[in-house]
């Protein structure tokens, strides 16, 4: 089943910084839902997603994989990619085996996101005619109760 071919997920966070070690940290990482107090719109200042995908050879070369995000309160998508993976690849200078999976990382930073209403940010990608889900990250607005 193709599903089984390309799977993927993604951290959602304020966040994500390289260490000189090779370690990645990942500061405020948000768990399935972001809880703004207050009403919408709300906007943050910086909103990071690193969006990682696996893949078999066998399924994905030769195609290109688009990935896209999209946002309550849009109809269109907010951020879309797309990788030649031949390409990608060729200037890795690797050739991929079947038994091998191939790994890509896609990070992305937004500045100044604006949440327009309650919803799902949903993180999707397309490649061989087929949907596939590499995450979705709850919005919420919470009223704060004014006890005076």
């Amino acid at each position: 089943m193709l599903a089984h071919k390309i799977q993927g997920y993604t951290i959602f966070c304020d966040d994500v910084r390289q260490e000189i070690s090779g370690q990645t940290t990942y500061v405020g990482v948000y768990n399935g839902v972001i809880n703004f107090s207050g009403s919408a719109p709300q906007t943050l200042p910086t909103f990071n997603m690193l969006i990682s995908i696996l893949a078999e050879p066998d399924i994905v070369l030769g195609d290109n994989l688009v990935v896209k995000v999209f946002a309550p309160g849009t109809e269109k998508a907010i951020m879309e990619i797309s990788s030649d993976l031949d390409e990608a690849i060729a200037k890795k200078g690797e050739a991929l085996t079947e038994s091998q999976v191939m790994y890509l990382q896609i990070p992305v930073t937004f500045r100044n996101m604006k949440f327009l209403e309650k919803g799902v940010i949903k993180v999707r990608g397309y490649a061989n005619g087929h949907e596939f889900k590499f995450g979705a990250l709850a919005i919420a607005f919470q009223n704060v109760i004014s006890h005076t």
